[in-house]
């Protein structure tokens, strides 16, 4: 029933959509059939001329463009287009537009004229418009500059130019601007190019007969009056030349190849290419006169252009004293400033260089000559951001030891994050302690202990250990956990353990309990023998003895490959790889600070076996910020056993508050500690340069044992780490 229902609406809508059409038709069929008036044209143009102004015939060259205009009360349906009485075109839609090209016709005389017509046949016919067909147009040639030719200064334009019917004008357009109308049949005009700017250009030649045709030729050139340039990144003006210098000269030319390329020394030739590969060069200082000299750097393109470079220099016969190969990360954030200057031994200033970021190796030169057995001083001076000077001072260098210098790298391990952990069933007397390379922790109440995360991260495991202040060696007990610990982790008493742990004793020759600082014994286990050399280390003991009597009695886990341990008692401080001596005794060394006098710290020293003397000079009141100071010298302890000589600032630091505290006649430098010491496997200060601070290895990879004696300008005062560069 649905399908029937909708098969009888289609019917039904189909018969009324006919019987529409139907009445339109018959209706446009009684209109077309009553219709009797004609189209009208309204208007025309004929190539952009307009009907009611063609007054004589239009000379027309190749192409006829028509827009014709027309009504109809009802309706146009056709527009027919005539030449000399042939239709040529028509068109049945509006707009009425034609382009017909007329190249194929005859030159001379020809008619045009339309039909326009309508649904009913009336037709409207236009009058006859005459027009002269000329279809051979200019013609221009032999142009004396090519197309993409690159010129310079003046150049003469020739061309010829010819046409069937005369030239009436000749018109030259530079960059779209008219600039000559030649009518004399001579066809030639100079171009003027060196006021221009560089670059691409055009020249125009636009060539009209007698009947008003054109031609054109459109040139397009480039213009070059301008040298080639020179860059030269070896050297910049003024500078003292004293090393070989490879010269690597970039030139270029924006527009012209490189013809030739000359370098000279003096006025003298000293390098010359003659096309446009220039390749790289050493100029060596020693084979010229020291003094000034201007190098001349002259380049030539292939226009002749030229261009030259001068630079003033002086040469110095200078002598390499010390390379000084720098860290990428040696620049931290709080330093300000940062120097390293060369010092003869009785301190005057050498030379001096300035360290920037990214800089990763200087040079320190003399214009003195240096013998290999001449020694000098370097020191490094840093002004940090909180105003505070940072100094450090290596004497007893040769130009052969070390020759090279590298600087170590900033400590690499920094706080990572944090975490508190319970304390449980520890007694109030327990001392609790943790440290490794990249982790350290501290008690902070009975029940609770906070522990320090480092990066980078180099340990698997974290170890603790627990000790009364009274008996270490009788109490200790330890925990060893695998690192990171988990989220419920705490420290309790009984998951501590005494396994493997013996109770071991050592003696200290001419021990003077009554005067001695209290010893202190430090010990560091390694899991193998690769982590000692890598300094990944556990802290397994770290106590100061309160008993005067001996033996001296500590623990020692005894699961560990690889150990090494620090005992300092007195004026005495060894460390050694391996357990505790049973016996230590103190070398038969002497050092002293016995005054300051100008720029000379005066000390006495004494003893044979060591080789390296170590001295610190520290500001210990408040004298502002800008004049506070920590100096440290490493030195010969052979050659310097009376005196070690502070070296002057050089003039480069003559900004900083600090130079002007040091000019003072009146300054008295403060000494914190100055010390001697003996490596196991280095037997002179020579061998310690060039074994340790050439190549910044770690001593204790080549010393299986280190001794020192120190003194401490005060009353018992434990002696500090004074490191070869900066405390």
């Amino acid at each position: 029933m649905f399908n029937k229902r909708n098969h009888f609406k289609t019917i039904i809508y189909s018969f009324i959509i006919v019987l529409i059409q139907s009445c339109s038709s018959e209706s446009t069929g009684n209109l077309v059939e009553s219709d009797t008036t004609p189209p009208s044209i309204k208007s025309f143009t004929v190539n952009n001329i307009s009907d009611n102004k063609i007054k004589a015939p239009i000379v027309i060259s190749t192409t006829l463009e028509l827009t014709i205009d027309v009504i109809d009360n009802v309706e146009v349906t056709d527009v027919q287009v005539f030449i000399d009485d042939v239709k040529v075109t028509n068109s049945t839609t509006a707009p009425f537009k034609f382009t017909i090209n007329v190249s194929n016709y005859s030159a001379g005389n020809h008619l045009l004229k339309f039909k326009a017509l309508d649904a009913a046949e009336n037709a409207t016919l236009s009058k006859e418009i005459a027009f002269v067909l000329d279809n051979s147009l200019p013609s221009i040639s032999n142009i004396s500059i090519d197309e993409g030719a690159i010129i310079k200064g003046t150049n003469t334009l020739t061309f010829k130019v010819s046409d069937d019917v005369g030239i009436d004008n000749v018109a030259i357009l530079f960059d779209g601007t008219p600039i000559a109308n030649i009518t004399n049949e001579e066809y030639k005009i100079d171009l003027f190019t060196s006021n221009i700017n560089d670059g691409k250009h055009t020249i125009e030649i636009i060539a009209t007969d007698t009947n008003k045709n054109a031609s054109k030729k459109l040139i397009n050139f480039i213009s070059d009056n301008t040298g080639p340039t020179i860059v030269i990144n070896a050297i910049n003006a003024d500078d003292v030349i004293s090393d070989i210098i490879k010269f690597s000269p970039k030139v270029t030319d924006a527009y012209s190849e490189i013809s030739s390329f000359e370098v000279l020394f003096r006025n003298k030739r000293i390098q010359f290419f003659n096309n446009a590969t220039i390749d790289s060069f050493d100029f060596d200082p020693n084979a010229y006169a020291t003094g000034a000299g201007i190098f001349k750097f002259i380049a030539k393109d292939a226009l002749g252009n030229t261009s030259e470079l001068a630079i003033n220099t002086t040469l110095e016969q200078i002598q390499a004293l010390i390379k000084i190969k720098i860290p990428q990360d040696y620049f931290s954030t709080n330093i300000v400033k940062s120097w390293v200057f060369a010092s003869k031994m009785d301190g005057t200033p050498i030379n001096t260089v300035r360290i920037v970021p990214g800089m990763t190796e200087t040079t320190l030169n003399s214009s003195e000559a240096f013998s290999n057995t001449d020694h000098f001083m370097i020191t490094f001076f840093d002004v940090l951001s909180n105003g505070s000077n940072r100094i450090s001072t290596i004497q007893h260098l040769t130009t052969s030891s070390p020759g090279t210098m590298q600087l170590p790298s900033l400590n690499p391990y920094s706080k990572d994050s944090e975490a508190t952990y319970d304390l449980k069933n520890f007694a109030t007397y327990n001392n609790i302690k943790s440290a490794g390379l990249d982790y350290k922790g501290k008690k902070l109440s009975d029940s609770q202990y906070k522990l320090e995360y480092l990066q980078p991260k180099k340990t698997n495991r974290m170890y603790f250990y627990s000790h009364g202040a009274s008996d270490p060696a009788g109490s200790y007990t330890y925990q060893y956990v695998n690192s990171p610990v988990n989220n419920g982790f705490s420290l309790n008493s009984t998951d501590f353990s005494n396994q493997d742990v013996t109770v071991n004793q050592f003696m200290i020759k001419d021990y003077l309990p009554k005067y001695d600082l209290k010893p202190v014994l430090t010990i560091h286990g390694f899991d193998n023998q690769n982590d000692y050399v890598n300094n990944v280390y556990h802290e397994l003991f770290n106590q100061k003895f309160y008993t005067a009597t001996l033996p001296l009695t500590y623990p020692l886990n005894t699961n560990f490959d690889v150990y090494k341990h620090r005992l300092v008692s007195e004026n005495y401080i060894t460390e050694r790889k391996g357990t505790p001596l049973a016996n230590f005794e103190k070398p038969n060394w002497k050092v002293k600070y016995e005054g300051v006098s100008g720029n000379t710290v005066e000390i006495t020293t004494s003893g044979a076996a060591h080789n390296v003397g170590r001295l610190w000079l520290k500001n210990k009141n408040s004298i502002g910020a800008s004049y506070d100071y920590s100096w440290t010298f490493v030195y010969d302890s052979k050659k310097n056993n009376a005196e070690v000589i502070v070296p002057s600032l050089p003039d480069a630091l003559m900004n900083l508050d600090f130079y002007t505290l040091t000019k003072n006649s009146n300054l008295f430098w403060q000494v914190k500690q100055v010390e001697v010491t003996g490596y196991d496997n280095i037997t002179t200060y020579k061998e310690y340069v060039n074994n340790i601070l050439k190549n910044n290895t770690k001593y204790y990879t080549i010393s299986d044992h280190v001794a020192s004696v120190y003194h401490v300008n005060g009353y018992k005062e434990y002696p500090v780490f004074i490191k070869d560069l900066f405390n």
